[in-house]
């Protein structure tokens, strides 16, 4: 018998990685068949449709394998342990696995794009901040339950629902780790109505920051379900098996549809806003083949902000020489250790 805290879990990460998938689709052609995303391509248009397609398919195959991986843990192995270092590292990975397709075909549509006559463009020379993409309320809302979730799961005693919660306030941490990223790129902007283009650009940024923040909800209500399961679950479950079994899925989805809704909404508004200008032609910078090195994997320049730059076989070249990289590697080794530790008390 499945414990309906592992099949609402599961769906609602299913349900999650795959509402991810419908942007990528649309919005490859949504300025109209000449383009992808924002380069106008040069190619005929049977040619055209034909690439296009190609990252469709690309997309999908990315999405089912991730999501055969998925379901046959659950079939198989039918915990709700699995849920956090199983299944929501499959999350992570369908996310990281789409955007490497996504910028291998937009790199090679920036190879075979409309060439530009003269075309100036600009970088926006003022410092994003945090803080302005932050709303105080939701952040001392969501750190409340996330640290009260976690001393009452520690009250109960349980060393290894302790460790999958610290486990999920960890991936917690990591998710505003990327989001205070992000924030520091910098933005391209077209040399003529530059400020018009920059404020449309804040806006979509907003947007996306907002959907961010949504996410990280998402992983406080995980830690919020397993304080619940650590109290209640046990001493009411003959009451409160069927109540769950029917709230918890009922809730996930209502906050799903929410999200959605509004993030529609709001991508709609943007999209029109978008199509009154002509997006800048993007600058390709080209790694230095002197500062690549095994096999052009590793890149080495301390003066480029990237952590990640076009080059070698793959397109994706490391440079080692940026201190964020050693950030993310530290974050990465120290999950892969919790995750160990986790494994060997369950």
């Amino acid at each position: 018998m499945f414990d309906p805290f592992v099949l609402a879990a599961y769906a609602f990460l299913a349900i999650v990685r795959w509402l991810g998938l419908p942007p990528l689709l649309r919005l490859a052609t949504h300025r109209g068949r000449d383009w992808f995303f924002d380069v106008e391509l040069r190619d005929d248009l049977a040619v055209r449709d034909r690439f296009v397609c190609d990252y469709r398919r690309a997309m999908f195959a990315t999405s089912i394998a991730f999501e055969l991986a998925a379901l046959a843990d659950l079939v198989v192995f039918r915990a709700w342990s699995h849920i956090l270092y199983v299944q929501m590292p499959l999350l992570l990975g369908v996310g990281v696995a789409r955007r490497i397709v996504l910028r291998k075909y937009v790199l090679t549509a920036r190879e075979r794009r409309v060439p530009a006559s003269g075309e100036r463009v600009a970088f926006s020379l003022v410092p994003r901040r945090l803080v302005d993409y932050t709303s105080r309320t939701f952040e001392l809302c969501n750190a409340a339950i996330a640290l009260a979730s976690l001393a009452v799961i520690d009250r109960a005693g349980r060393s290894p629902m302790f460790l999958v919660a610290f486990l999920v306030l960890y991936l917690h941490a990591g998710l505003l780790l990327w989001k205070a990223r992000l924030v520091r790129q910098r933005v391209v902007l077209p040399a003529d109505r530059a400020d018009e283009y920059l404020e449309l650009v804040d806006e979509a940024f907003r947007a996306g920051m907002r959907t961010f923040d949504g996410a990280r909800s998402v992983v406080t209500f995980f830690l919020l379900m397993l304080a619940v399961r650590a109290t209640y679950w046990d001493a009411w479950r003959e009451r409160t098996q069927t109540i769950t079994a029917i709230a918890i899925p009922v809730l996930m989805v209502a906050w799903l549809v929410v999200m959605t809704t509004r993030g529609r909404r709001v991508t709609a508004t943007l999209l029109a806003r978008a199509r009154e200008f002509r997006p800048p032609a993007i600058p390709r910078f080209t790694p230095d083949p002197a500062r690549l090195g095994l096999a052009g994997f590793v890149y080495w320049n301390a003066d480029d902000p990237a952590v990640v730059v076009d080059g070698g076989p793959l397109r994706l070249s490391i440079n080692v020489a940026n201190r964020y990289t050693y950030v993310y590697l530290a974050y990465w080794i120290v999950l892969a250790l919790q995750v160990r530790a986790l494994a060997g008390a369950l």
